[in-house]
């Protein structure tokens, strides 16, 4: 792993480990780094997970299509973000789609090898369901919020939390991400004084 790489996963997961940097750096660096290009599926709907990742460089946006064929946007993940659709059982399939919207470099993670790496490395297992807990937490909150709000406090809301967003990902699908249209969204954008700040194509 690129020294790099492996900063920018020793840091994050610094938070939740009691060990030092230098044991951290000892135990992360057998872990793979793979740069993927826009427009790369990490993980297919109708297919079974096979691996997690963890963003070190990069944005990537997980949705699904419904019956209609509509794209609805779920999730984006950015900096310091894993992304990890754990199936139920070894057959389970995914409900969504994980697309890298930008060149990304990832921490890669093979599902099948997960308890291998845990006996290897016992205390990953600590910092895993801690990192595992905190994101769920987060979602959790961030679901029950986003019911609560209107579509522009959930605009505020995002450009509070995560402003990058704003001109990191498409705009139609940002507006799907906030359960909206693109023309309301442009229209919230006028009215907090956002129209300046422009959605990539």
């Amino acid at each position: 792993m690129e020294n790099k790489g492996l900063d920018k996963l020793v840091k994050a997961i610094q938070q939740y480990s009691e060990l030092d940097t230098k044991s951290l750096r000892k135990m992360m660096d057998h872990i793979p780094v793979e740069t993927f290009a826009r427009g790369t599926m990490l993980i297919e709907q109708g297919q079974i997970p096979k691996r997690c990742y963890f963003v070190l460089d990069g944005c990537a946006r997980k949705f699904s299509i419904d019956k209609e064929g509509k794209e609805v946007t779920s999730e984006f993940f950015t900096e310091n973000q894993s992304i990890a659709l754990f199936p139920n059982d070894e057959y389970s399939r995914s409900d969504y789609f994980v697309e890298c919207l930008e060149e990304s470099v990832m921490i890669v993670g093979e599902l099948s090898q997960q308890e291998s790496a845990m006996a290897k490395y016992p205390e990953f297992e600590s910092i895993v369901l801690k990192m595992m807990e905190a994101g769920m937490g987060n979602l959790q909150d961030t679901f029950a919020a986003f019911i609560r709000m209107t579509p522009e406090e959930r605009v505020k809301d995002m450009m509070q939390k995560r402003p990058d967003l704003l001109t990191r990902v498409p705009q139609h699908q940002l507006a799907s991400y906030l359960g909206m249209t693109p023309e309301s969204l442009s229209r919230i954008k006028g009215r907090l004084g956002l129209r300046h700040l422009k959605a990539v194509d």
